[in-house]
């Protein structure tokens, strides 16, 4: 054998002794395929490793490999973020036509895979809205020459 044979190899020993739950549940999931085809003979080590090795970013391999954050696409990201501000949106319009002294409980924000609650976030320097008075300073800022 090669030498980079020998590298997958071990890599497929490797993740079929950690991680044999996700492979098998992938295996059936995407190719309907059962792991015990391998020791059967109906399953080649090559085939295999291309298999696994073609397996989507949610897949419950990839997942258990890179972690939770892996099951979500960039895709998935920008929509929460776009469901968050059309929340905030919304809460905005609630609050500027509500009674005076009427406070409207913040949206709570999309919850994303890997965070423990939902208020926990990155970075919260960079989450953090601005006031009413910045609000208020920027835009005499930006209209002062017009």
């Amino acid at each position: 054998m090669w030498r980079w044979q020998h590298g997958k190899l071990i890599w497929l020993v490797r993740i079929l002794d950690e991680h044999l739950p996700a492979v098998e549940a992938d295996l059936h999931r995407y190719y309907r395929l059962d792991i015990i085809d391998l020791y059967r003979g109906k399953l080649s080590v090559r085939k295999l490793l291309s298999l696994l090795q073609g397996l989507p970013r949610g897949s419950a391999l990839h997942v258990a490999i890179t972690g939770e954050e892996a099951s979500w696409s960039p895709g998935d990201y920008l929509l929460a973020a776009t469901v968050d501000l059309l929340q905030v949106s919304n809460w905005l319009f609630m609050q500027a036509n509500s009674k005076k002294g009427t406070r409207n409980p913040f949206p709570d924000p999309v919850q994303r895979p890997g965070r423990k609650t939902l208020q926990e976030a990155p970075d919260q320097e960079s989450q953090r809205f601005a006031s009413a008075q910045e609000v208020s300073a920027f835009i005499a800022r930006a209209t002062r020459g017009h």
